[in-house]
């Protein structure tokens, strides 16, 4: 804190981290040590890490050292922490696992999927894609592209990694090559003085020690150099495959908007030609409707004339059937009249043959 002048806000927030490094080192020192009890919970860093340390994930932790002498206690206590945290080790798994049920259900969805393309197919004159389809290559297109972003910033950060291993290199290559300077020079001071013989035995062991950690620095740093070059020829050989795939996938695209044009031409020349049929069946209906009026009013006129002389019939037949009852109630009337003379001449008889009668006896 009194190096980076941190004050107020600024160093209370460098003592918490502080604190948590310091309880990261004694995670560290636990897991190390094989110890029963690991203090994960003692801080928020070490408790987000602990997946990370000792648990199923892969770690890489990166030492950032100086080659300054004014940060030698740094550059060794940071040695000494990355040393340490070399030795843990963790137990790497894959979160998802593939299984036969799964696969199977990919597979059947794969299969719905073809059925509806060959539906579409199947229902337009042409190639066509279901919605489904078209959105699932939308969505593959955008994944594909964000896949290559990722991967070119992924080998942009790696080629950064790699410049600033290489100046790191560099740095230690050149202290590597001070310190053999010095230990020669210290070496022939060896041999001219005898009365600093202790002094220069503890400065020449220092010496020594510092060397075999620089060359032990210096294969670390080969050994980690060619890992990364390995690692920028993988990323650059994935990034050619995708971009392969996604000219693939932007050729079927044209072909498909070539396609697409086609039918877009052909429903034109279908909607000119429905266009001129719908004219001509406007003007036959026209036509219809305009026999069909003529022929209703023709209709229209008989029919009233059809009325008017059953009307007149009616009236006739009314007038005769008057004229029926009128002779029957006056036929009724001397049916009537030749009745009661008929009667009254029987009674005239009868009372003439009883009299007769009664002269006889």
């Amino acid at each position: 804190i009194q190096r980076s002048g941190a004050k107020d806000s600024r160093a209370r927030e460098a003592g918490e981290i502080n604190k948590s490094l310091l309880t990261l080192g004694r995670v560290i020192t636990a897991l190390v040590d094989r110890l029963g009890h690991v203090p994960y919970r003692d801080s928020k860093l070490t408790r987000l890490l602990r997946d990370a340390l000792g648990g199923k994930s892969k770690t890489c932790i990166i030492a950032t050292i100086s080659p300054a002498s004014h940060s030698l206690e740094e550059t060794l206590s940071t040695l000494e922490y990355a040393h340490r945290a070399k030795s843990i080790k963790n137990k790497p798994e894959v979160n998802q696992r593939l299984t036969k049920t799964a696969l199977i259900k990919d597979m059947n969805n794969e299969i719905d999927r073809l059925r509806a393309d060959l539906i579409a197919t199947r229902e337009k004159n042409g190639v066509y894609l279901s919605q489904a389809s078209f959105e699932a290559s939308e969505e593959e297109r955008a994944r594909l592209r964000k896949r290559i972003d990722e991967l070119e910033s992924a080998i942009n950060l790696t080629k950064s990694e790699l410049a600033n291993v290489t100046a790191l290199f560099e740095l230690t290559k050149k202290a590597h090559t001070k310190l053999q300077r010095e230990n020669a020079s210290t070496t022939a001071r060896l041999g001219e003085t005898e009365q600093a013989l202790c002094a220069t035995q503890g400065a020449l062991t220092d010496a020594q020690v510092e060397v075999e950690e620089s060359t032990h620095l210096l294969g670390k740093f080969e050994r980690a150099q060619e890992r990364l070059h390995l690692k920028t020829g993988k990323l650059a050989d994935t990034l050619a495959t995708s971009k392969t795939e996604v000219e693939g996938l932007f050729g079927k695209l044209e072909r498909a908007g070539a396609v697409e044009e086609a039918n877009k031409a052909a429903l034109g020349e279908m909607c000119e030609d429905l266009a001129g049929r719908l004219q001509k069946l406007e003007r036959s209906l026209e036509e219809v409707q305009a026999a069909e009026g003529a022929a209703r009013d023709l209709t229209r006129r008989q029919l009233a004339d059809f009325m008017r002389r059953k009307e007149g019939e009616v009236e006739a037949l009314r007038a005769k059937l008057e004229g029926m009852q009128n002779a029957v109630e006056r036929g009724a009337v001397a049916a009537a009249a030749c009745a009661r003379s008929a009667a009254a001449a029987a009674a005239a008889s009868l009372e003439e043959h009883a009299s007769a009668e009664g002269a006889a006896t």
